[in-house]
């Protein structure tokens, strides 16, 4: 299937391009990780069952192994671990985008 042009496909590039870091929020099924995946060098998936314990393991050991990667590198489904423990909280994140559902978090 063809990729389709978004409104946020420009938006995405220039905060990228401003800021190094993006994370982008939404509604399940609206689009998120698709356009993500547009910009992205890299990807981690949460959600892949084969290798989710072993994401978890180094998020909760390690966390910075997990920036080692082509950049822009996509975390998706990263509210299941990353920011729900607070381990990125205390990473300094150049070429990061995150997608995944809104966790409130402020």
């Amino acid at each position: 299937m063809n990729y389709l042009k978004r409104i946020a496909d420009e938006q995405l590039t220039l905060k990228l391009e401003a800021f190094g870091g993006v994370l982008i929020t939404g509604p399940k099924g609206c689009g998120k990780t698709t356009t993500a995946k547009q910009k992205a060098k890299s990807v981690i998936e949460f959600q892949d069952e084969d290798e989710r314990d072993n994401y978890l393991l180094i998020a909760n050991t390690h966390p910075s192994d997990l920036l080692k990667g082509a950049k822009p590198r996509l975390f998706d489904e990263w509210q299941d671990q990353m920011l729900v423990n607070g381990k990125a909280d205390n990473i300094v994140v150049d070429d990061l985008i995150a997608a995944g559902k809104s966790m409130g978090k402020s």
